[in-house]
């Protein structure tokens, strides 16, 4: 490949990136969906205007569902869902689609973003939308116990505290799940009193110390007491 034709590709890929994702304008208007309406399945219609992008907020309890769907007259129009403040999303619509059904990692409040990509923000285009949210609907069995124990997300970063949410089977059988310093969930099954796999690609690892499971899977790292599994 010559230089120029790199430099070329280089220059694509970079305008690529710059054009993805919300346009970097006016804090975005914000709208909490009450409880009620959430549990119902709240239908929710707006309007789209350049970068002036809709943040919604929905609260949600550890393991239950949360179902969002988009519809929009603009074909540049996404909306993201993550867990309010946390550095990564739940779902990418721009990458994912417009439909997203996932179990709370957390208890706490949910953010929808609703937002034209930046090319069409730029243009100050306009969107009309149609956003559908239902969380719960009696789909998910609350957790036996939340909390939180250390972990970390990523190679040599420290410790944190991690919000958790635990189901517990019985005989040390359980599901824990764990919301990573990104703001993304991992899900660790126990079976027989220890940790067997998880939702992840990477092998599940792990050695007692005491009465903590100290779990490796990949780069990640978890402290998870065995009062945890047992619930004593």
């Amino acid at each position: 490949m010559s230089g120029s034709t790199l430099r070329r590709g280089l220059i694509a890929a970079a305008l690529a990136a710059l054009l993805a994702g919300p346009a970097a304008g006016q804090e975005p208007r914000t709208v909490r969906i009450p409880p009620a309406e959430a549990t119902a399945g709240a239908r929710l219609t707006g309007t789209l205007h350049g970068d002036r992008d809709v943040r919604y907020l929905v609260t949600a309890e550890a393991g239950q569902r949360i179902a969002v769907s988009l519809e929009a007259t603009n074909r540049s129009a996404y909306m993201n869902v993550s867990l309010a403040g946390a550095a990564e999303a739940l779902h990418v619509g721009s990458m994912s689609g417009d439909r997203f059904q996932g179990v709370a990692p957390a208890s706490g409040e949910y953010a929808i973003l609703v937002y034209l990509m930046r090319n069409a923000a730029r243009r100050n285009e306009t969107s009309r939308y149609t956003l559908t949210v239902e969380v719960g609907g009696g789909a998910a069995r609350r957790p036996d116990a939340t909390g939180e124990i250390p972990c970390a997300g990523e190679a040599g970063q420290p410790s944190r505290a991690c919000a958790f949410a635990v189901r517990r089977e019985g005989a040390g059988k359980a599901t824990v799940t764990v919301t990573l310093p990104s703001g993304a969930a991992r899900q660790i099954t126990f079976e027989g009193g220890k940790p067997v796999r998880s939702d992840a690609a990477a092998a599940v690892a792990h050695e007692m110390s005491a009465d903590l499971f100290l779990i490796r899977i990949g780069v990640e790292r978890f402290e998870i007491p065995e009062a945890v599994i047992t619930g004593g």
